[in-house]
């Protein structure tokens, strides 16, 4: 069990040479990179846009919420 990887000097060199185009283009690499990402966000948002929205569901979890921030009746000042 004892196997390493050897890497020929031709993959060596290939690995370099790639390294070395990366750093020459990495502005423009990030640029792409960051405007892929930025497309990909504003897709799923438009997906969600047209995905029905059930009335119902947003009532329910609109209350939740609000139940969960108001604090309980029994911490106010007149407590205890």
């Amino acid at each position: 069990m004892g196997a390493t990887l050897a890497l020929s000097r031709g993959s060596i060199d290939d690995n370099a040479r790639i390294a070395a185009q990366v750093a020459a283009q990495g502005p423009r690499l990030r640029a792409f990179v960051l405007r892929v990402a930025r497309n990909r966000i504003i897709d799923r948002f438009r997906r969600r846009a047209h995905e029905p929205l059930l009335i119902d569901d947003v009532a329910a979890d609109a209350t939740d919420v609000l139940e969960a921030w108001l604090a309980p009746a029994a911490s106010g000042p007149e407590a205890g």
